[in-house]
């Protein structure tokens, strides 16, 4: 599942800021969301997943951005993430959104 992907990899990224109050809320924050969102789906039976899993998407960008992680890093764990989807639609639609979202935060 993606979400729990997401977590994996929030958790396993290396933190390279060592600002408490930034890891705090650029971190820890996020991280707690994306545990809502899972038990969230979990309890509605899938409903809203993709909405849910793009969501988790955005939520690990901004740990990875308070994480200082390089674009590079984050490029390649994104697509770790899509790459084992195995619905070819679901994945096309996630292909995109990864793209979308790691386009925004390079062109700010």
């Amino acid at each position: 599942m993606m979400i729990i992907s997401c977590l994996k990899h929030a958790v396993s990224t290396p933190n390279l800021n060592d600002n408490n109050q930034e890891f705090s809320m650029g971190v820890i924050k996020p991280y707690k969301e994306m545990e809502v969102l899972l038990d969230n789906l979990d309890r509605n039976n899938n409903r809203h997943a993709q909405d849910k899993a793009i969501k988790a998407l955005k939520l690990l960008q901004r740990i990875m951005d308070t994480k200082k992680i390089t674009v590079d890093e984050k490029t390649l764990r994104f697509y770790e993430i899509i790459d084992a989807i195995k619905n070819n639609e679901v994945y096309k639609y996630m292909k995109n959104a990864v793209e979308e979202i790691l386009q925004l935060r390079t062109v700010r």
